[in-house]
């Protein structure tokens, strides 16, 4: 068997039987050619014959090699023929030929398209055809969609800030009521009596002392006396205090600053200036003098005299414009009740004594006032501005019936306690027969147990003139008419 190729190349000086010739060599060797030569036809053979490891690139890059004389042909080995490298390099440019040209005819296949040219009418196309394409229902859809998710997320870091919040100042919040209690309790009274002692000091020194005139009234702590001139003011009224313990000087102190603070209003008592006398009654004891504006006479006096249809509900209004302006003030009464409205010589009212007066945020839930007028909240120690509307209401209720007689369902009470048992429990004034449907509905809505269901006074007011103008009317036509709309 002959051996293979390998092992020909593994036995170079091995002699073979020889291969049959190519086509080519067979031409070159028809009749009238010369014959090659031995060696030239073992060269040839070997030349046709490559290594199957050897690629025509690689047999390019060997033969120019070996044109250039890098490298050496092995020894024992016979140089290729000139017709065998003519075939190999006709073969590479075909392969370098067929592989340039694969890309040259894919580029070719490939249709080439200008870029549109962008012009206004390409514009507008182009929006046209987008804004046509947009659905109403969806875009609105979308729209309300994203604005809920981003509402949602806000409202949740929204909530959880406050959660945060809470948690980080709810001890500071018990700090702070403390110290809120502490100014009502300390603070305030005592700035308030430095500031009484300091400017009844001023008002001594640049007016001197006043003098005492003839007794108008007596209270609990106190007598009011006629002073004829005082500071450039006649006449005045003086209203001398003993406070018998702390809290009345306290409260006494801070009647003196609202009065000096609060702006000057027309249904509001002036104050003109204040003198403490450390010798009266023979030096046993202090008094505080509050000189202030001199008025005709109280609510209660004027009702006993007898006041007219008109008057009373002329009065009535000048009440609820002076709580009105003390509430706009951020201040509530807290004792709205006949002898604390005084009238002047025309009979216009006048809110007086600011002794229980107090701002809203610094209201400590004291019990104070006198029962009748007292709205039931006032028990509990958590109310706001709308006791004065219930007092005003009760108030009304004596300027509806023109006397001073208590109602029947508080008349019947043998002690305070006793009528303020009936307060808490719901009992309010009877409906007596002159009163006005309107009237009694007007009471009915201010004394109401439910302090929200209470109107505000700027509706009180409008609908009060409106029943004075209508009753006013209707009474001079009959003069014999009363405030019974049934007579």
């Amino acid at each position: 068997m002959p051996p293979s190729p390998q092992s020909r190349r593994l036995h170079p000086g091995a002699t073979y039987p020889a291969r049959p010739e190519p086509r080519d060599a067979q031409t070159a060797h028809s009749p009238g050619a010369p014959s090659p030569s031995p060696a030239a036809r073992g060269a040839g053979e070997r030349a046709l014959c490559p290594s199957p490891a050897r690629t025509p690139l690689s047999h390019m890059q060997g033969t120019n090699e070996q044109q250039e004389g890098v490298a050496e042909p092995p020894a024992g080995r016979r140089p290729a023929s000139p017709l065998h490298a003519q075939h190999s390099l006709t073969r590479s440019r075909h392969t370098c030929a067929g592989i340039r040209g694969r890309p040259v005819a894919i580029i070719q296949r490939i249709t080439w398209v200008s870029p549109p040219t962008i012009t206004l009418e390409w514009k507008r196309k182009v929006a046209q055809e987008a804004i046509e394409s947009l659905s109403a229902s969806k875009l609105a859809k979308s729209i309300c969609s994203q604005f809920r998710t981003r509402l949602n997320s806000s409202h949740e870091a929204f909530a959880a800030s406050l959660r945060q919040l809470e948690a980080g100042h709810s001890g500071r919040l018990e700090k702070t009521e403390d110290l809120w209690l502490k100014v009502r309790k300390d603070h305030a009274p005592r700035l308030a009596r430095l500031s009484l002692e300091s400017r009844s000091l001023q008002d001594v020194l640049l007016h001197r002392k006043p003098k005492l005139g003839q007794e108008l009234g007596r209270g609990q702590y106190g007598v009011v006396y006629l002073c004829d001139n005082w500071g450039g003011h006649f006449p005045c009224a003086l209203k001398s205090v003993v406070p018998p313990d702390e809290k009345h000087w306290n409260d006494l102190a801070l009647e003196f600053h609202y009065m000096r603070s609060l702006p000057k209003h027309e249904r509001l008592v002036d104050l003109h200036g204040s003198v403490i006398d450390y010798n009266y009654g023979g030096g046993s004891s202090i008094a505080v003098l509050l000189i202030m504006e001199r008025l005709h006479r109280d609510l209660y006096t004027g009702l006993k005299a007898g006041l007219t249809l008109e008057t009373r509900l002329q009065i009535a209004l000048d009440v609820v414009e002076g709580i009105r302006f003390l509430h706009s003030q951020g201040l509530v009464h807290r004792d709205i009740k006949l002898k604390n409205v005084l009238l002047d010589k025309q009979n216009r009212a006048k809110i007086t004594d600011l002794g229980f007066c107090k701002p809203e945020a610094m209201m400590s839930g004291s019990i104070v006032g006198t029962p009748i007028h007292m709205a039931p909240e006032l028990f509990t120690g958590k109310y706001d501005n709308s006791v004065d509307v219930y007092a005003f209401g009760i108030l009304f209720w004596y300027i509806c019936s023109g006397s001073v007689k208590l109602p029947e369902a508080f008349e019947r009470c043998a002690s305070k306690d006793h009528l303020w048992n009936n307060v808490r429990r719901g009992t309010r004034p009877e409906r007596l027969p002159v009163f006005d449907e309107e009237c009694w509905q007007l009471m009915e809505a201010c004394w109401d147990g439910d302090p929200s269901k209470r109107p505000l006074l700027g509706i009180v007011q409008p609908m009060l003139r409106s029943i004075m103008d209508r009753l006013c009317k209707s009474n001079s036509e009959q003069p014999n008419r009363g405030l019974d709309d049934s007579t």
